[in-house]
């Protein structure tokens, strides 16, 4: 299924009193991408109110990694784990591999664990 776009962009100083867009239509189940260039408390805030919606897990997009997933209540799903997806103009989904996301995600562990075992020798 093509996730859900949540943009939390602001295109000028705010402060914390200014309110989150309202919430785009979430299909229970789905993967909501958080995005937008915004203060670290903003993505905070973001997650508090997604976490009540009927989503299956929340990603913060990175536009060097992808999205990751920061919350899940799914199984499908792992926290830590990158999604390739490559956000368009107006924030639609150009390119989503799940599959390349998924071996990204190993190799990483892979060198993580190389990198643990040798440091430790």
């Amino acid at each position: 299924t093509t996730p859900v776009i949540y943009s939390i962009a602001v295109s000028s100083p705010i402060t914390p009193t200014e309110p989150l867009p309202p919430l785009p239509d979430i299909p229970r189940g789905s993967l909501v991408i958080v995005e937008g260039r915004a203060p670290i408390w903003r993505y905070g805030m973001a997650l508090h109110k997604l976490h009540a919606s009927p989503a299956a897990a929340i990603a913060f997009y990175d536009p060097r990694l992808g999205a990751v997933v920061v919350a899940t209540h799914s199984r499908e799903w792992q926290e830590g784990q990158v999604v390739d997806v490559t956000l368009g103009a107006e924030n639609r989904v150009m390119q989503l591999d799940l599959r390349a996301s998924q071996q990204f995600n190993r190799a990483c562990l892979e060198n993580i664990n190389s990198d643990i075992i040798q440091n430790h020798q």
